[in-house]
């Protein structure tokens, strides 16, 4: 096996997801803790809901699709692509629209947010939108070039929108106010997208002949909707879970949803490092091992890779936390954060950190089920945790307050990646028979 992929691409990733880091720590030093800073991380969590669906559609549910179709041709990939894109980007814009219209009054109904807060992020939602739809086509891209194993490129590039986000915080903050992150993103991800356009006509991808429609090649598309409709439908009510959370905490007191933002930022970068930089090459190869060696040969390297996995993120994992407080102060104690905002942050970061190897291995056996192409079990297990975070949250946020959030998502993930791991025993049982 060429083990380049996996020495290279944590490389790129550190360099791309530094955005992860960068970021956070500008928004918390240009605008601190404020009903503002609770706005923008509301109207995000919503557009990274969305965000997070249908890049996961096109980055990790479209992979094992792709690699087959690229056993036929280049031709056969790049039109069953195009496929899909015409049936998401009519689909997000209709849903975009129809939140647009109904959000004030949802926010109003159901959230702890007054009018005043539910208008704000009503319009920083909107300013968001373009972004959203630009996030599409640049995972179109990326979901091709990981198909050729050009891992490199998906990692690193993130650093091209966080970099122009940071240069409008810095450039626009006082004119534009929290405004200006939401211009960064836009202008970001544009600039993103061209990046990766010209990468597929460099590398020789995007050619004539590639675009060309193959005369058999109609009802792949469809076939690829009926079986995935359900890792979709799954991977929304994950995707929620981020959400939710900040759903809670609209209902405590001011800055409180931001403090549980900045806390999930930092636990994120680490999460993200491993998800872009690993999962994706892991899957990648997975798929082929599916098809090319026995079944018994890939469980013995799925479950190779994630021991291996499992033991290096549980001692990171363990470094974090015993160095929690340092890496608040040295990453959010510069700017507009202080005091008991930084302990509160610190607190927060220390439960979430917990669940980094659980969370980890969870992110690897839904892979595995990518692969498999077990949709059913696939959307059972979202549908649990979501409702599992549903009654821990409730239950834990009037023990514990904003805590209580943090640690019903640590407990979460704990209790269904185990259920998740036993589920694949059984079926790799089952196949066995």
């Amino acid at each position: 096996m060429n083990l380049s992929p996996f020495l290279l691409t944590p490389f790129f990733v550190i360099i791309g997801r530094s955005g992860g880091l960068i970021v956070p720590f500008f928004i918390a030093h240009f605008y601190g803790v404020s009903r503002e800073t609770d706005a923008f991380f509301f109207a995000n969590g919503i557009i990274m809901f969305l965000w997070g669906v249908f890049q996961q559609v096109f980055e990790t549910v479209l992979l094992p699709y792709l690699a087959e179709q690229k056993r036929k041709s280049a031709g056969h990939m790049f039109f069953f692509v195009r496929r899909v894109l015409y049936t998401v980007l009519p689909l997000l814009a209709l849903v975009c629209i129809g939140l647009k219209f109904f959000l004030p009054r949802l926010l109003s109904a159901t959230s702890g947010l007054d009018p005043d807060m539910a208008s704000l992020v009503t319009l920083i939602y909107t300013f968001l939108v373009p972004f959203l739809l630009m996030t599409v086509f640049v995972s179109a891209v990326n979901g091709i070039l990981n198909t050729y194993k050009v891992f490199w490129f998906p990692a690193v590039s993130p650093l091209i929108r966080s970099l122009v986000i940071v240069a409008f915080m810095f450039l626009f903050h006082d004119k534009l106010g929290i405004h200006a992150i939401s211009a960064g993103f836009v202008g970001g991800e544009f600039l993103r997208w061209a990046v990766s356009l010209y990468l597929l006509f460099h590398l020789g991808l995007w050619t004539g002949k590639n675009l060309a429609a193959p005369s058999d090649g109609q009802g792949d598309a469809r076939s690829f909707w009926g079986q995935s409709v359900y890792q979709v439908f799954a991977l929304g009510a994950v995707q929620l879970i981020p959400l939710l959370n900040q759903w809670y905490a609209s209902w405590l007191g001011v800055g409180d949803l931001s403090m549980l933002n900045y806390a999930d930022r930092l636990y994120q970068i680490p999460f993200q490092l491993f998800l872009a930089g690993q999962s994706q090459i892991f899957l990648s190869h997975w798929a082929d091992s599916y098809y090319e060696q026995s079944k018994t040969d890939f469980r013995r390297r799925v479950q190779r890779d994630m021991a291996v996995t499992l033991g290096v993120v549980t001692l990171f994992a363990a470094g974090c936390w015993l160095s929690r407080g340092l890496l608040v102060r040295l990453s959010l104690g510069f700017g507009e954060v202080k005091g008991a905002s930084l302990e509160s942050i610190s607190s927060l970061f220390g439960v979430l950190i917990m669940g980094l190897a659980p969370a980890v291995i969870n992110t690897l056996l839904l892979r595995v089920l990518f692969v498999m192409r077990q949709s059913a079990g696939f959307m059972a297990q979202s549908v649990i945790k979501l409702g599992l975070q549903l009654l821990l949250n409730g239950l834990l946020m009037k023990v514990y307050g904003l805590q209580g959030i943090a640690i019903a998502t640590m407990l979460n993930v704990t209790v269904t990646t185990l259920g998740l791991y036993a589920y694949i025993l059984f079926l790799w049982k089952r196949q066995s028979v």
